[in-house]
């Protein structure tokens, strides 16, 4: 390889994609036949910089502001001529040296280096670069030490390992499964290690969660452009808390008709009585059977109407008109009532669209504005619709319905069985509702308020969340429901609501 080559990119950590990529693994591949396992590690690790990712990573920049005068010293004279009679230029010249006089000097911000992505930069020599990455490797989480130590592996597994630990954040269960399979030739190391890798990524997600959960971190409003909507963008960060709105006249109605009830950042609700309709097509009976017994266990007082076309005028008089609405079947609900007749409304409900595609947008034509569901109730005030962007499966669909209703609302009764605590595969089957460990036995305990029987909704203080978008962002951490292709399709549009009744609002 050319030596200078190679200087050049380890030297100024330059990233010039996939072709330095290749030769740098190429010349560890040299080094590894050549018996130099030192300098053929260092070369794997600075290929790991050559990627897609780091290309677009500006750590270390700092945003220059505008200078007017500067900006004077580089127009030509006949632009400065001109710049009398622009009042628009004269307007921005004078707003920019106001804004630069009002401007804080903050000495700490200057005085505080970002961090650095690349802890190689500048290191050529591949050992000096072997001992950068030996003190890289003892800040790692001690049960890497262990395990190596246990199995007294050698060095090269060591620092491989704790590279693998270092972005674990990163890495997908089939790439920590792919290092281990490299690294080990025992089956059962193999396994062990995966264990443990796996176990420091669930570790790591569980520590984001603690800090987006805190009360300084705000949920991100989405304005998306209607070519764009079908995007997952809520996969971006699964750990933060999104919701969408169309446009942002849309965003500002609902602001203002809602901004005396707005706190750091939510909408505070009550939720406390609703309605839910049901199959009203006949066609969906199995999902019937779970969503009833759902219903009937958790929220007896609510309206539930099953089996039945609901008519214009008993969803404007029984469902709407209260604090949340469900709906669950075909579709988003549209072809009971006219979308005019709901954005004619003035509503104040939060709704649930559990159906295919029930918050897509659609074409009217090749020219025409796409539209959605959710844009009438948004038009009749509606704070807040969660709804698919994609069709799904009943049962898959069922099971993250009840996730979400489980964890914003409280039920009726706070002696009742914790829904995390049914037995899944009973429920999904016949909708029979019985708990993991006690059967239908501990469901009745439960219920009864038994002393037997001590884990209920009321004994399990973290089980509610205030924020309808934190758990639709924990459904997307797919904690419960594991596939993807189950879990993103469900967004949030609108305000992001806080409900009050199950947890009290961030102050």
């Amino acid at each position: 390889m050319d030596e200078q080559f190679l200087e050049y990119i380890t030297e100024n950590a330059a990233n010039i994609g996939p072709t330095a990529r290749q030769a740098l693994l190429h010349h560890a591949e040299e080094e590894y036949l050549n018996g130099n396992m030192p300098q053929s590690i260092f070369y794997q690790v600075v290929s790991l910089y050559q990627t897609f990712q780091d290309h677009y990573y500006r750590g270390g920049g700092k945003r220059k502001s505008v200078d007017v005068k500067e900006l004077m010293n580089e127009m030509s004279a006949e632009e400065k001529s001109e710049l009398k009679k622009n009042c628009l230029i004269q307007y921005v010249g004078k707003s920019l040296n106001q804004m630069a006089k009002n401007k804080p000097k903050n000495k700490c911000e200057e005085s505080t280096p970002k961090p650095e992505g690349n802890f190689l930069k500048g290191i050529t020599n591949p050992i000096e670069g072997i001992h950068k990455l030996e003190e890289v490797c003892k800040q790692m989480p001690k049960a890497i030490d262990k395990f190596c130590d246990s199995y007294e592996l050698d060095n090269q597994c060591r620092i491989l390992l704790s590279l693998a630990a270092l972005r674990i954040g990163e890495l997908t269960v089939l790439e920590i499964e792919g290092i281990c399979t490299i690294l080990f030739d025992n089956a059962e190391r193999r396994e062990l290690a995966v264990q443990l890798l796996k176990e420091m990524q669930q570790q790591q997600q569980d520590d984001a969660s603690e800090h987006y959960n805190k009360d300084d971190c705000y949920p991100c409003i989405l304005v998306i452009d209607e070519y764009l909507d079908h995007f997952f963008w809520e996969e971006m960060n699964v750990h933060q808390e999104f919701t969408r709105v169309n446009s942002l006249q849309c965003l500002w109605r609902l602001y203002q008709a809602y901004k005396k009830d707005i706190h750091n950042g939510y909408l505070q609700v009550n939720i406390t009585n609703g309605g839910s309709i049901i199959n009203p097509d006949q066609s969906l009976c199995k999902m019937e059977v779970r969503m009833r017994s759902f219903m009937e266990h958790w929220l007896p007082h609510w309206k539930l109407l099953c089996s039945q076309r609901p008519t214009q005028e008993e969803l404007r008089n029984n469902f709407f008109n209260r604090s949340c609405y469900v709906y669950a079947g075909h579709g988003s609900g549209l072809q009971y009532i006219n979308g005019r007749n709901i954005a004619k409304l003035q509503m104040q409900c939060v709704v649930f669209l559990f159906g295919c595609d029930s918050s897509r947008l659609y074409s009217n034509g090749l020219y025409s504005e796409l539209w959605g569901p959710h844009m009438y109730y948004h038009a009749a005030m509606c704070p807040a619709l969660v709804g698919t962007l994609m069709p799904c499966l009943d049962s898959f669909m069922d099971g993250v319905a009840t996730e979400i209703l489980s964890r914003w609302i409280a039920p009726k009764s706070p002696n009742i069985l914790p829904w995390n605590e049914i037995e899944p595969s009973a429920w999904i089957k016949g909708g029979i509702i019985k708990s993991k460990t006690l059967g239908c036995e501990g469901a009745a305990a439960a219920a009864s308020n038994s002393a037997a029987f001590t884990t209920t909704s009321a004994t399990m203080s973290d089980y509610h969340l205030g924020s309808l978008c934190g758990v639709l962002a924990r459904i997307r951490q797919r904690i419960t429901e594991t596939k993807l292709y189950n879990t993103a399709p469900y967004v949030c549009r609108g305000l992001p609501v806080w409900n009050c009744h199950v947890q009290p609002p961030p102050t």
